[in-house]
């Protein structure tokens, strides 16, 4: 089965760093579920970008999937209200 490697940009980590515990807790098992199958689950195309959202609790995360170099990259995290600003 192949994995994918995952990888965040600085901002992306200073983001979820900021988050209680519990929810950083729940994120994080969310992020290393994709590198499974990163188009599995509560996951969706974002319109008019290459990028993919998932959704977890209140939170979402925003990545791109590099298929060729089997990577994901972790763009965003944050609230599904502040998110998109």
């Amino acid at each position: 089965m192949t994995t994918y490697k995952i990888e965040f940009a600085k901002s992306a980590q200073k983001e979820l760093k900021k988050l209680e515990p519990t929810i950083r807790l729940r994120i994080s098992k969310s992020i290393y579920n994709l590198s499974h199958d990163p188009r599995k689950g509560n996951v969706r195309p974002m319109v008019g970008t290459k990028s993919w959202r998932l959704r977890v609790a209140e939170y979402k995360i925003i990545y791109d999937i590099f298929d060729k170099k089997l990577t994901i990259l972790i763009i965003k995290v944050g609230h599904r209200k502040d998110i998109y600003r």
